[in-house]
């Protein structure tokens, strides 16, 4: 059997079905969730930047929720302080680690993909 054939029935030449795999759809919506929630976090940023920095705190509730700018240039708790390296390459290797296991994902067990009841 050729190749082309064995794709035009749904299976690779692995014999793995290719619908139960992620399409271009999935990732472009993976992609654009990603970018939505990164526009929103830097969005939130700026408003904090804009409204918190240098005032006094913004109190919701008196002396239970008030919201004060704080920066913090490193991960939990001010560990790894201005070690902007450190987290590229993480950024990169956790990106590329999450892609690759998205990939691998049968669309019928992915997070995004909801049956009716």
């Amino acid at each position: 059997m050729l190749q082309s054939e064995s794709i035009s029935n749904g299976i690779s030449s692995k014999g793995e079905h290719m619908k139960n795999r992620p399409g271009l759809k999935q990732y472009i919506f993976a992609a654009l969730g990603v970018v939505i929630l990164v526009l929103l976090d830097q969005y939130t940023k700026l408003l904090a930047i804009a409204h918190l920095k240098d005032q006094s705190a913004f109190v919701l509730w008196n002396n239970v929720f008030e919201l004060h700018y704080l920066e913090n240039r490193g991960a939990a708790f001010g560990i790894f302080q201005n070690q902007r390296w450190f987290f590229v390459i993480m950024t990169v290797v956790i990106l590329v680690i999450v892609s690759w296991f998205y990939g691998r994902t049968p669309v019928e067990k992915d997070i995004c993909h909801s049956e009716s009841v």
